[in-house]
């Protein structure tokens, strides 16, 4: 009897909603919308328990039969999940919503549902009336939501009529809406026939830009609303989330990230251990290329380091097959007694009285190094102990420039940098050469270790890098457009990579250096066409056709990285700030991404490219991305180019497993 009841209050809403027109004139309880949208959305929660679940299931199965087909597993799932999901949801959300909501007219403006609901009540594919009955209300998750939301569009557009009438706006006037000092995206759409909602917390506007993505909230924007910023930005433009994403560029890709981002690490992570490691290992390289440039005789010291260092470094060379027989597994490549020996700065004598054995080892590493001359040289013998140990030493060098693409970032130092994880503009970063300095300045707080760029491409002896801006139109699918011009941010001082605590000479922010430099450089920044005047005057050929190709596959890489992780949009845009650094051997490495890059006119570089560049920006997502296909090839998009249209993307599930940072087993499933 209840089922009975049930049904037919579904059926007499079904036609009553059959007569209406315009759902956007009735008189809804908006409370009572909200909250079926919100027990909706709970049983969305629950139904990815389900899908979980089922996904367990299949898995298991899997297991069981490794010889079922891919196809197989994916047909069993969706049957599954039709069967648990789509006909186990029962809802009377728009029957409660009807029952509670009366027309501004009810003699013109009746209420409104849809025609299958009334289809489903008589399915002849049913044998039995109850299966009917059962059919009217075992409504679709899906569908339930696209009405509700469509309702709750009508409902929007009603109010918005109302406001634009009590504030003498014309019906079809398109709003606009920016918060911050954005003067140049007003007076682009000021310029296009829109006006401004100057209610910063206004929910009429058809357009809004905003600083954070904070300021947005996602949950309450119309489906034709258009803003700034992707949900979960933070997955490219943070340093964490950039880090961590970059990791699995590889699945995306087919890149390793050490391609081009130099090796970071996050230290409130279980990712300490490999940054320590690598820090060890990286120092270990220090040692010998410092043996290798210098002139003169090494020290006792210097010399013991070489040799250790040499050993750690063959080690890092030998295959991971034999690597695996000779170092358990969790065990470090660089023994206790090894470390300290390679990073203290004296007293060797102290250090191999606590190590006996690493004396020995030293002397029996000198003469298996001699052997190995005498049969490489059939015969001959290389008397100078010193000469004999450089030249193994500069071979070792080359073979680890050969295996890892960052080897040729490592300088004598063993230069790293500290970036605390939530701040930006250069607030907090320190360069640290010993674990103890960074241990002393990470304590309680959460950091970043990159690895410093020692060997930096310099311009009047001055460090520096390209802001280039991006701006993505659609993260699924992905379309990046990149910004043709640019411009090149300089350190306020001559680079000299032993003052490791002077900010102005080490970073390029303009928030630090714009206060400062001798004038050598106005504004401590060029613009492209002085940056590729330099480049054409210095090196031979076309060194930037070369240098851009590199730059804008890094931005399309990364920006795949992200692709599983921010939240796809339609009416979403977003301009972001990329910083890129040249190395001596001309190779581009990405530092970080900002959102909502600088705008402001700190220099007559920058005042001449924001104008400029956010009018582009309107250009782009306005002029070209509110026409149609076929117009779009005759829309101007400014300095804007597009560099990547990728195909409709489909989450993918991970699995690698890596022993001493070398991958050991890749698997994609997607």
């Amino acid at each position: 009897m209840e089922e009975d009841k049930r049904v037919k209050e579904v059926i007499r809403a079904c036609e009553m909603e059959e007569q209406s027109n315009d759902l956007s004139e009735w008189e809804w309880d908006e409370e009572l919308v909200q909250s079926e949208l919100r027990r909706l959305e709970k049983y969305m929660r629950s139904h990815w328990a389900t899908v979980l679940h089922t996904l367990k299931q299949i898995s298991t199965e899997r297991n069981r039969s490794k010889r079922k087909s891919k196809k197989a597993l994916i047909s069993a799932l969706k049957n599954t999940l039709k069967e648990k999901i789509l006909y186990e949801v029962t809802s009377m959300s728009l029957a409660r919503i009807k029952r509670s909501s009366t027309p501004t007219d009810t003699k013109d403006k009746p209420v409104s549902t849809s025609k299958s609901l009334i289809k489903n009540a008589h399915h002849p594919k049913r044998g039995s009336s109850s299966e009917a009955k059962k059919d009217a209300i075992s409504i679709s998750f899906v569908a339930d939501s696209v009405k509700l939301r469509t309702l709750q569009a009508s409902m929007y557009e009603a109010k918005k009529r109302k406001w634009k009438a009590a504030n003498n706006i014309a019906p079809n006037a398109k709003l606009f809406s920016v918060t911050g000092k954005y003067a140049d995206i007003k007076e682009a759409l000021e310029s296009r026939g829109w006006l401004e909602n100057a209610e910063p917390d206004s929910e009429f506007f058809d357009f809004k830009w905003t600083l954070r993505h904070r300021d947005l909230e996602y949950s309450k924007l119309q489906k034709t609303q258009m803003v700034n910023h992707f949900q979960r930005n933070g997955e490219l433009s943070t340093k964490v989330g950039l880090l961590h994403n970059l990791k699995n560029l590889v699945w995306f890709d087919g890149t390793e990230v050490d391609a081009l981002y130099p090796n970071a690490y996050d230290l409130a992570d279980v990712e300490v251990p490999d940054f320590v490691e690598e820090f060890k290992l990286t120092k270990a390289e220090s040692v010998l290329k410092h043996c290798a440039a210098k002139e003169g005789k090494l020290s006792e010291l210097e010399m013991a380091k070489l040799i250790i260092s040499i050993n750690i470094g063959e080690r890092r060379l030998t295959k991971l097959e034999e690597l695996l027989e000779e170092v358990a597994i969790g065990n470090s490549l660089i023994a206790e007694e090894e470390w300290e020996l390679i990073s203290c700065k004296d007293q060797i004598g102290t250090l191999l009285d606590k190590y006996p054995h690493l004396k020995n080892r030293i002397k029996a590493l000198l003469s298996h190094y001699r052997r190995e001359y005498v049969d490489e040289h059939k015969g001959k013998e290389e008397k100078n102990g010193e000469k004999l140990i450089v030249r193994r030493c500069k071979q070792i060098l080359d073979k680890l420039q050969k295996k890892y693409k960052q080897s040729t970032l490592n300088g004598t130092r063993n230069l790293w940098i500290a970036k605390p994880a939530g701040l930006s503009r250069g607030r907090g970063i320190h360069i640290f050469a010993t674990l103890e300095e960074l241990q002393d300045l990470i304590e309680g707080r959460n950091y970043v270790a990159q690895k410093y760029i020692e060997n930096p491409l310099l311009i009047l002896n001055r460090k520096f890098d390209i802001r280039q801006w991006i701006l993505i139109t659609s993260w699924n699918p992905l379309t990046v457009w990149v910004y043709k011009d640019f411009y090149i941010r300089f350190g306020a001082e001559d680079f000299d990579i032993s003052k490791t605590s002077n900010k102005l000479m080490h970073l390029t922010n303009n928030s630090i250096t714009k206060c400062a430099g001798d004038g050598k450089i106005e504004g401590n920044m060029w613009n492209k066409e002085q940056f590729l005047s330099y480049l054409k005057e210095k090196f031979e050929g076309n060194v930037w056709t070369k240098l851009k190709k590199r730059i804008y596959g890094i931005i399309v890489k990364s920006v795949k990285a992200t692709q599983d992780v921010v939240v796809q949009r339609e009416q979403c845009f977003e301009v972001f700030g990329y910083d890129i650094m040249i190395d001596e051997t001309l190779n581009p490495w990405l530092i970080e991404v900002n959102c909502s890059p600088a705008v402001d006119y700190s220099t007559e570089v920058t005042k001449r490219l924001v104008k400029l560049g956010l009018e582009d920006t309107i250009k782009v997502v306005v002029d070209y991305g509110m026409k149609s296909l076929e117009e779009r090839p005759k829309v101007s998009t400014g300095n804007y180019v597009k560099i990547y249209e990728g195909p409709k993307h489909f989450p993918q599930f991970n699995l690698s497993l890596s022993f001493m940072n070398k991958k050991i087993l890749n698997v994609k499933c997607s």
